[in-house]
């Protein structure tokens, strides 16, 4: 194979564009420090399906059947780095690009990339903006603070309102490419604006987005669902709570570093699960209502620890809270809550059972068809906003219902 005259290809989403950088290779650079001519070659890949296609979808892609979609010169920033915006491509795009230089036998790539909507997958900027724009808005009601920092060093964002303790709290993106932040921030501008009185009560505490940095990565274009943070470990399995029992669920081995569970080198070694710790132990919640499902959706499938199995008081005290929950956002379903006993070893809801008995909930997607795109990458805004609503009414009636009944 020769070898190839430029290096170290990039995509990445922006506003609905796509940006592409590039390098010169080591002996172009020494042989040209001008402007480069380049060959560029864009490939769409709609058969790709998210959730079932990842890496190595694109891995053997062929640049000879794409389409080249720029052929010039252009400008390399310090002599050796070149950028170029395609912005032909909008919301909905997957595919790869290729580069090359002309007369080279070879172009570099792939580089796969997806262009999301920016309203369903919130950068970390954005997120931040949401966060400062509530505690500006609502001065005297935001608490805005950080419990933390990832391992890419973002600060690892909190708000809270009303009392710290009782609270109720909300944790978002445990997994990068599930829900969070477009929820949880839109629910509590909805409590502040409708029913700030209902917080008087009991608090609401929210950790909106625990994986950052592979959140950001999706945000700006990884095509496939991410899972774990940025060391690969699986933030649901990393927690001190029976972590050294092995999960075997989705054909996988949690003590498997190469697996997408895996747990961790040890109990508690991540600092995104060391944000989260701290987070609950300071606000020692009524209940955790942990963010799941996938593409900024989630819905009324309430899993918990599966070792609170035969534990009666702790069941009441669950299905109380999950009931009020479940009625909020599907007050015409009749249907009774169930609260399925099926987290893992090492994962949130099981550490706050083991710390302090309190009921904790994964929220997964439920029966509901009107989620079901989310599976795929299919969120649309009509879907968010409802889901927005659909949670903002089962925290108000769980607010509701504590302030009336009190914890049973």
């Amino acid at each position: 194979m020769s070898r190839k005259s430029l290096s170290s290809l990039r995509a990445t989403a922006v506003d609905g564009a796509v940006e592409l950088t590039f390098y010169k290779g080591a002996e172009l650079f020494a042989a040209n420090k001008g402007t480069q001519p380049v060959r560029i070659w864009r490939r769409a890949e709609p058969g790709f399906t998210f959730g079932t296609d990842y890496r190595e979808y694109f891995d053997d892609l062929d640049w000879r059947g794409a389409e080249m979609v720029f052929e010039g010169t252009l400008d390399c920033s310090n002599q050796r780095k070149a950028r170029w915006v395609d912005r032909s491509v909008g919301v909905g795009f997957t595919g790869a690009y290729w580069v090359q230089v002309p007369g080279d036998e070879n172009a570099v790539g792939p580089a796969p990339v997806r262009v999301r909507d920016p309203e369903i997958w919130w950068t970390y900027a954005r997120l931040r903006s949401e966060a400062e724009a509530l505690a500006r808005d609502f001065p005297s009601a935001v608490r805005l603070d950080a419990c933390g920092h990832s391992l890419g060093g973002r600060p690892i964002i909190t708000l809270g309102v009303g009392p710290e303790r009782p609270a109720i709290a909300f944790v978002g993106l445990v997994h990068a490419g599930e829900a969070g932040p477009e929820l949880l921030l839109p629910m509590l501008r909805g409590l502040l604006s409708e029913h700030r009185d209902l917080a008087g009560q009991t608090g609401v505490a929210i950790l909106p987005n625990l994986n950052p940095d592979e959140r950001e990565a999706m945000a700006c274009g990884t095509p496939w669902y991410l899972r774990t943070n940025h060391n690969g470990v699986d933030l649901n399995r990393n927690f001190d709570a029976a972590w050294d029992e092995v999960s075997y669920g989705y054909g996988l081995d949690s003590s498997d570093p190469d697996a997408a569970t895996y747990r961790g080198p040890a109990p508690s070694s991540e600092p995104e699960t060391q944000a989260a710790v701290r987070f609950i132990e300071a606000q020692r919640p009524q209940a955790v209502f942990s963010f799941h499902c996938l593409a900024s959706i989630c819905s009324n499938a309430f899993l918990t620890t599966a070792k609170a199995v035969g534990d009666a008081a702790f069941a009441e005290r669950a299905v109380h809270i999950a009931r009020a929950y479940d009625q909020g956002m599907f007050p015409e379903n009749t249907a009774e809550t169930r609260v399925h006993y099926a987290c893992s070893a090492g994962s949130l809801p099981h550490w706050a059972y083991a710390r302090f008995g309190m009921p904790a909930f994964d929220l997964e997607l439920g029966p509901n068809p009107d989620a079901k795109a989310c599976v795929h990458d299919g969120t649309t805004r009509a879907m968010l906003e409802t889901y927005r609503r659909r949670h903002l009414d089962g925290l108000v009636r769980v607010l509701t219902t504590l302030r009336r009944e009190g914890p049973p």
